[in-house]
């Protein structure tokens, strides 16, 4: 069984380029391999088939497909092909996630669209119009959001002034989580958390950040940890428990042998050692 829970995954199954954290659009011969066994998508999907080329199963049950047809996929669906070898898969799919539809206006209509809950056994046959109104939305679709990396990448050329920006955001955006009470809930900031939070997938964003920083996010955010860690040992009374629970750690020895690994020494002679040079 693969699973496919997030857009990056999707695009990295098309053999393509990850354009957008919430939607994609891929031309099924894109898959380089059978689908033998059972691909599950965490997503809702469109498939267009635009001619035959094996037998197609969803949820367990044969669909009986035609060219020029369409079918769709709710979130936990489970497709197979069995593909003809003598055939390369030709048609379209587009995912979008769940994330999506609670992040804009498309959740308030959502309810509309029933037919995502029902199984058909067949898929629904399109006329030489609507296959063209079809195909014009996947390329649009497509086309957009080759648009939209290419527009936001060209808006985040940094110059060494927006560098210091960009680092400043991020520097803020780490401090107010850290002060937040969240971390006890949630663990300690991850790259993913402070992509969503520029609104990018993880791996887009570290790419950004290596390109523009010159260091991993993974990096900035362990320094960020570290300095605010330091802070709270020569600033606070608070104990190494309570300030590795504030921090995200679930246990005070991963906490320890973090700032071990990083300063060379453990917080608590970091902490003898700093009063001691207020006090001389």
């Amino acid at each position: 069984m693969i699973y496919i829970k997030t857009i990056e995954q999707f695009d990295s199954y098309f053999h393509q380029d990850n354009l957008h954290k919430s939607v994609s659009v891929a031309e099924l011969y894109r898959i380089s391999y059978t689908i033998s066994e059972p691909v599950t998508f965490s997503m809702y999907a469109l498939i267009y088939f635009d001619e035959l080329f094996g037998e197609f199963s969803r949820a367990g049950k044969r669909v009986n497909y035609t060219p020029h047809s369409l079918i769709w996929l709710k979130p936990g669906d489970s497709v197979v092909m069995r593909a003809d070898y003598a055939k390369k898969p030709r048609g379209w799919i587009m995912a979008f996630s769940e994330e999506l539809l609670e992040r804009s206006g498309l959740g308030r209509d959502f309810y509309m669209f029933t037919f995502f809950n029902n199984y058909p056994i067949s898929t629904l046959s399109l006329t030489n119009e609507q296959k063209s109104a079809v195909i014009s939305s996947f390329l649009s679709i497509s086309q957009l959001l080759t648009h939209y990396k290419r527009l936001f990448e060209r808006s985040h050329s940094l110059s060494n002034e927006a560098e210091g920006q960009l680092a400043a955001k991020m520097g803020v955006m780490l401090e107010n989580y850290l002060s937040s009470g969240l971390p006890e809930q949630k663990g300690y900031p991850t790259v993913a958390w402070l992509a969503g939070e520029f609104g990018l997938t993880a791996n887009y964003f570290g790419d950004l950040v290596r390109r523009e920083l010159h260091i991993s996010a993974q990096e900035f955010i362990h320094n960020k940890m570290l300095e605010v860690a330091e802070r709270l040992l020569l600033q606070t009374d608070k104990s190494i428990t309570q300030i590795a629970l504030q921090m995200g750690f679930s246990y005070p020895t991963h906490f320890v042998r973090m700032f071990k690994r990083r300063t060379g020494e453990s917080p608590l002679r970091f902490r003898r050692r700093g009063a001691t040079a207020a006090i001389c």
